[in-house]
C-alpha cells in the first residue's frame, strides 16, 4: 500500500464519519422509542425519510435559515403522525396489532414517496456547495462538516437532557 492509497483510504474514512452522524441520529431515534414505548416501529426508517422529502419541499420555497426549523418541525408533525395512527389508540396490550399497524405504516409512507416523486432520485440542494476545508492532505467538506456538529450538538443535547432533566429522568 502506497503513501496515497493511505491517504485516500483515511479520506474515505474521514468522510464516512462524516456521513455517520446521520446514520447515529437515527439509530438513537429508533433505540429510544423502543427503549420508552417498548414497541418497535418498523416505519421509523420511511418517516424518517420521508421526513427528508418534506425538508426537499421546503428547501425550494423557504430561505435558508428557515428551512432548518420547518424540516425539523414537518419530521415532528410527520413522527407526531406515526404515533397517533399506529400506537395511539392501539391497547398495549395487542404488541403484534402495533407491530402490524407500523408495517402498514411503513408501506404507505414508501408508496407516498414513490409516488410524490415518480420513482426518481431527488437532488438536494446543497447549502455548502463549494465550501471545503483543507487541513493538511486530507479535505472536509463544509456540508458534511455542519451535518456532522450538527448531529454531534444534538447528541449531547439528548445525552445532557436524559441525564440532567426531570423528562430525562422520566424517559429512561
Amino acid at each position: 500500500m502506497s503513501w496515497i492509497d493511505f491517504l485516500d483510504l483515511m479520506q474515505s474514512l474521514l468522510d464516512g464519519v462524516m456521513f455517520g452522524a446521520t446514520y447515529a441520529l437515527i439509530g438513537i431515534g429508533f433505540t429510544l422509542i423502543f427503549g420508552v414505548m417498548h414497541k418497535i416501529n418498523l416505519s421509523y426508517a420511511a418517516a424518517s425519510v420521508g421526513a427528508a422529502y418534506l425538508s426537499l419541499l421546503i428547501v425550494q420555497v423557504a430561505p435558508a435559515p428557515a428551512v432548518y426549523l420547518l424540516a425539523a418541525l414537518s419530521g415532528g408533525v410527520l413522527g407526531a403522525l406515526v404515533y397517533y395512527l399506529c400506537f395511539r389508540f392501539l391497547p398495549l396490550s395487542q404488541p403484534l396489532a402495533t407491530l402490524m399497524s407500523t408495517v402498514g405504516m411503513l408501506l404507505v409512507l414508501e408508496e407516498a414517496i414513490v409516488h410524490a416523486t415518480a420513482g426518481m432520485p431527488q437532488n438536494y440542494p446543497a447549502a455548502f456547495a463549494g465550501v471545503v476545508f483543507d487541513i493538511g492532505s486530507f479535505m472536509l467538506r463544509g456540508d458534511l462538516l455542519f451535518v456532522f456538529a450538527l448531529g454531534c450538538a444534538a447528541m449531547l443535547g439528548l445525552k445532557l437532557m436524559l441525564e440532567r432533566t426531570r423528562l430525562g429522568l422520566a424517559t429512561r
